[in-house]
């Protein structure tokens, strides 16, 4: 088996990942104070989902798009829409369970799933860049999944059945 000799990364590259690293650490800092500052933030935390799903979303497509147009910009709406989308999710796990045992219960079915699922994206991305020879298809895909995450952030209000209630 011949494997293709790995290419050295660029400073650009290091750089561009670097950027997107500090900010999905700064990410959910940001939507937080957002949240606290809203009158009703328990009604606003589907809004503030959506809203960094929204900037993942713009992101992902402005890399797969014009990778060049905007790069760090690109770069910082997928880190604050990402690390943002992250730590919310992790909240609704706990909002929308009845008892700290739902809650458990649906922490472990959030994560057998997310990660069932983010297992598979590594191989399924590297198939798809092998097959069209570029990554901008990659990036186009990763922006179309977050649709379904964008339906579901309209689904998920607080008027909703807990999971786990008598």
């Amino acid at each position: 088996m011949q494997a293709e000799p790995l290419l050295p990364v660029s400073d650009a590259i290091k750089e561009f990942i670097s950027f997107i690293a500090l900010f999905l650490s700064a990410g959910p800092l940001g939507f937080r104070y957002f949240a606290l500052r809203s009158r009703d933030s328990a009604s606003d935390r589907p809004f503030y989902d959506d809203a960094a799903k929204r900037a993942a979303a713009i992101g992902l497509i402005g890399v797969g798009v014009a990778p060049t147009a905007a790069p760090w910009f690109w770069a910082a709406l997928i880190g604050f829409g990402q690390g943002s989308a992250f730590a919310l999710a992790l909240v609704l796990l706990v909002r929308f369970a009845a008892t700290p045992h739902a809650s458990g219960g649906l922490s472990a079915m959030g994560f057998l799933i997310g990660y069932g699922v983010a297992s598979v994206g590594p191989l399924a991305m590297g198939a798809l860049r092998d097959a069209t020879g570029a990554f901008e298809a990659v990036w186009i895909v990763l922006a179309a999944l977050m649709l379904p995450q964008l339906v579901i952030c309209v689904v998920l209000r607080p008027r909703l059945p807990k999971v786990g209630a008598p």
